[in-house]
């Protein structure tokens, strides 16, 4: 038997199909061979186990044997088969015995194996050591080219008879660097003895570390050698500390707090509520502003209990720079001090809009932290509740606001019914929620102006004293827009509501109980309740537009309804739009309303009438409902009475009209009889034989 190849490992690649693989080099046994499964991508390497993954044939076989798998390699892994032979001689040739060849030749086919192997160990070492030769020689190249870029050439260790020649050579002295100093005389030949040498060097370290903190570009020199931890500000700024201690905050600052991360290279599995929790606590944060990264999820709740503002990403409709996706998280921000704001496109995400889980929650009910803002696109959404505010003297204005939550900003306040007050929403925002505003207490001293409410179910619900709700735009509302219970004081002026018309609702534009409501100037179309429906006293409804209410004719909804004593509604328009369907059951209706007026409004175009007038009412000068008119009326001789059309757009009483004979005949005697919803009749007690008797009448 030979060993005639000097191979002793076979490598072959997986294609998912193929289980039997040559191995072309001789091996004693099975066990000679080690197979292996090796991840292209990684590197990895898999020891298989014999008959349980694989079998072995051809041990001895000068030609080789062959490998087969039980389960075939994929593509991206290769199957890698070595001879490993143990390194022992367990032939035993004795003394005067017989000479078997075949016995002497496998004893040294071992060996060659054996000589074999150890050169594939070799060779492989040998590629470790020209490696690390070439990087020991790129280092000292690197080395060298920072000595010349540097204008500092080192001559090593100090050592008698070392000469420089030149400043800007150095020599190496107890871990200090040193040049010839600029009185020395050149040539400078070092004797030996330190204590006569160094009167003619200088100490060049410091300016080595000048050259390196001076450098761009490398990221381990530079900026990067010097260490930084903020400090209070409490005087004027001199030094780069006091300069960068004044900057806002990143919340990476901080995240060496952070111990949970899931994976390591993704943070945005990472609980930064830690990271957060730090830099509110940081003491020379307190009202400095933390900027606030995308992807912050927050796994329990933060308490913000510093003066603190949070900015976000300075690029728009990005990624949430906050969210959870913990249902059970109750609070994700709970604010207990002054002075607190969320602004700049800080975007807190909840797990969905009918989790229990609330974005901001500012104050308890029992101390009152005032001051809280929201601002600049700041916006809650995919929240139960997106702000909970339970304080006063706050502000959510400047595009801020909630979307895509249950209840989109939650008005609770404090104990005493007096300082629930001073809130203004200015320019905010409420998009696709159940209900955008919700007052759960009596508010006092509450502004809403100029907000956008979109697409929500209810608009602002809730009761209102001595405030005002103006300017807003509601748009596709699925419900009533303003629904005020126990209201007084209150002024809803300027508003535009624009209902929903494609989902069926019966939502009002403005429905309000109360007193000394003032409801002017608002332009409501399309909805699919009463336009205005006011159950107030000693109220007014003055200069509105109303169009298209009834919107889905149920026959049920005027444009404006007022129910209650000492109301006036007066300049309105409250109609159906031209060339549409016949809408809104009364332009106005006062059915239910007594001791108040109705004048100067139009109503043009109702489906029953332009005006409901009720009981105990004064109706008049309203176009569209004729309440007064007057005319002339005459009977000839020969008959005692005539019939005259008064036009009137109700059915009066005798009370309401009046007649004057404007001329004398021999009839002494007139009445009125058979009024009816058109027309009535003015009778003479004789023929006026004499001529003809002239009227005049007034109905009113």
């Amino acid at each position: 038997m030979t060993v005639q190849t000097s191979t002793s490992t076979a490598s072959f690649a997986g294609n998912g199909v193929t289980t039997i693989f040559p191995v072309g080099f001789k091996f004693n046994s099975a066990g000679d061979l080690v197979v292996s499964l090796i991840d292209d991508a990684t590197a990895g390497v898999l020891p298989l186990t014999i008959n349980s993954q694989y079998t072995v044939s051809g041990s001895g076989g000068e030609a080789g044997g062959s490998v087969t798998l039980i389960t075939p390699p994929e593509t991206g892994q290769t199957l890698s088969v070595r001879r490993v032979v143990d390194l022992l001689q367990l032939t035993d040739l004795r003394n005067q015995g017989k000479f078997f060849a075949e016995v002497h030749e496998d004893a040294l086919d071992l060996l060659t194996m054996i000589d074999q192997q150890q050169q594939d160990e070799l060779d492989v070492m040998g590629g470790v050591v020209a490696e690390a030769a070439a990087t020991a020689a790129e280092m000292v190249a690197r080395q060298e080219s920072f000595e010349v870029s540097s204008g500092y050439v080192d001559l090593g260790a100090y050592a008698g008879g070392l000469t420089l020649t030149a400043l800007n050579q150095v020599l190496s002295y107890s871990g200090e660097l040193y040049r010839a100093s600029a009185s020395a005389v050149l040539p400078l030949t070092m004797s030996g003895v330190w204590a006569t040498d160094s009167a003619s060097l200088v100490a060049v370290g410091d300016a080595v570390l000048r050259q390196d903190l001076g450098a761009s570009g490398d990221p381990l020199r530079g900026a990067s050698m010097v260490a930084f931890s903020r400090n209070a500000i409490t005087s004027a700024i001199t030094s780069v500390r006091g300069m960068l201690s004044a900057q806002e905050f990143s919340l990476w600052e901080f995240a060496g707090e952070i111990t949970d991360k899931p994976a390591l290279n993704d943070h945005t599995t990472w609980d930064w509520a830690p990271a957060v929790t730090a830099a509110i606590q940081a003491p020379s944060a307190v009202g400095h502003t933390i900027r606030v990264h995308e992807g912050c999820q927050i796994k329990s709740t933060v308490v913000v209990d510093r003066s603190v503002r949070f900015v976000g990403s300075p690029y728009k409709y990005v990624k949430s720079s906050f969210f959870t996706l913990n249902e059970t998280i109750g609070v994700m921000f709970d604010v207990q001090a002054h002075y607190v704001s969320f602004g700049d496109d800080v975007f807190i995400e909840g797990p969905g809009k009918t989790s229990s889980v609330t974005g901001i929650r500012v104050g308890d009910g029992l101390v009152n932290w005032d001051m809280f803002t929201m601002s600049r696109n700041a916006t809650v959404f995919k929240c139960g509740v997106g702000v909970e505010i339970n304080t006063q003297n706050w502000e959510i204005g400047s595009s801020s606001g909630a979307s895509t939550c249950n209840v989109g900003f939650k008005l609770g306040g404090l104990a005493a019914s007096n300082d629930r007050r001073n809130g203004y929403f200015n320019s905010a925002r409420a998009h696709s929620c159940g209900t955008a505003i919700q007052l759960t207490q009596q508010w006092q001293a509450l502004a809403i102006v100029g907000c956008d409410i979109s697409s929500c179910s209810i608009g602002i619900s809730g009761a209102l004293v001595r405030s005002v709700i103006g300017n807003n735009v509601f748009f596709n509302g699925l419900g009533t827009d303003i629904n005020l219970t126990a209201a007084q004081s209150v002024a809803i002026v300027g508003n535009q509501i624009n209902g929903d018309t494609v989902t069926t609702n019966y939502g009002h534009g403005i429905a309000v109980t109360g007193s000394y409501v003032t409801i002017s100037g608002n332009a409501i179309s399309n909805k699919g309740g009463h336009g205005i429906f006011a159950t107030t006293a000693t109220s007014s409804i003055c200069g509105n537009t109303v169009v298209d209410s009834d919107f889905f004719n149920s026959l049920a909804f005027s444009g404006i309804k007022v129910k209650g004593a000492g109301n006036i509604t007066s300049g309105n328009v409250s109609r159906t739009s031209s060339g549409g369907a016949t809408r809104q059951l009364y332009g106005i209706e006062y059915g239910e309303a007594t001791d108040s007026i109705a004048c100067g409004n139009y109503v043009q175009g109702n489906k029953t009438a332009g005006i409901l007038p009720g009981t105990g009412n004064k109706i008049y000068g309203n176009s569209g409902y004729a309440t007064e008119n007057k005319g002339t009326a005459s009977i000839a001789p020969g008959s005692t009475s005539v019939v005259v059309t008064h036009g009137l757009s109700f059915t009066p009483t005798a009370a309401d009209i009046s007649i004057v004979a404007t001329n004398s005949t021999n009839a002494a005697k007139w009445w009125i009889s058979n009024i009816t919803a058109t027309q009535f009749t003015i009778n003479v007690n004789v023929d006026p034989s004499t001529g003809t008797q002239f009227f005049g009448w007034n109905a009113r």
